[in-house]
């Protein structure tokens, strides 16, 4: 008996273990359980960023194929040019209405296919577009057998790219159209005002004749009368007093 008092007491000794692990703070395994849970969800995290941008990217190829079919097969001519207005790319609807091929067309600057502006021209007028961004005019495109177009051009600029993205469209037919019709504005135009002058002689001659006949009849003693199917339209002083009218 005296032993077990010297001893650890069965009892006593759970007791004990039981208050040591009670005071024992629980922190550290909380800790522990959200530096894991803080780690997964940055890992989940990171991984969500990355395949959002890989998304991104991939819409972003989708998105500038598409665009290139969409202007490799407009109708319309499209090509895209540096600030010296050297020609970096061109659809094959320009290809074909200027008559050169891609390959020679990226060795060539709108110079050389420019038909109404001189190079001090170009370089003033790329320099203007520079300026505002943008711009909508016509000019005149020499093709590669000679012929020149009337072209109609839409042109905007990147300065980012530092480029200029160029629509092309073809208004010869239109520009003949418009001057024809200007002719014939200007033809009918010179009609009725020569038509106007002879109309505006004939009455002169009218009221001079009217006038000599008036002093004729005036100045004669047999009565005159001027009718029309019956109905009276003029009279000299003569027939009046004869038949006792004024």
């Amino acid at each position: 008996c005296a032993g077990l008092w010297h001893g650890a007491h069965p009892m006593k000794s759970k007791v004990g273990a039981r208050a040591r692990r009670a005071a024992v703070p629980k922190t550290a395994p909380r800790k522990r359980a959200a530096a894991r849970a803080s780690s997964f969800m940055y890992e989940g995290g990171e991984e969500i960023v990355v395949g959002r941008r890989l998304e991104a990217k991939a819409l972003s190829r989708q998105v500038t194929e598409e665009s290139k079919v969409i202007l490799r097969t407009a109708m319309d001519g499209f090509w895209i040019v540096d600030t010296r207005g050297r020609f970096l790319e061109a659809n094959e609807a320009y290809c074909n209405l200027i008559g050169y091929s891609p390959a020679e067309l990226l060795g060539m600057a709108i110079s050389d296919i420019e038909a109404a502006e001189s190079q001090e021209a170009i370089t003033a007028h790329i320099a203007t577009l520079m300026r505002t961004g943008s711009e909508r005019f016509t000019t005149r495109h020499r093709r590669k057998d000679g012929v020149v177009l009337d072209v109609e051009v839409s042109a905007n600029y990147l300065p980012r790219d530092g480029r200029f993205f160029v629509f092309v469209r073809d208004v010869t037919e239109r520009q003949r159209l418009q001057a024809r019709l200007v002719e014939a504005n200007e033809s009918l135009e010179r009609r009725v005002a020569a038509r106007t002058a002879e109309l505006e002689t004939t009455i002169v001659a009218l009221r001079e004749s009217e006038e000599r006949f008036r002093s004729m009849s005036e100045a004669t003693l047999e009565g005159l009368m001027i009718h029309v199917q019956g109905v009276i339209l003029d009279v000299n002083l003569a027939f009046a007093r004869l038949f006792g009218y004024e």
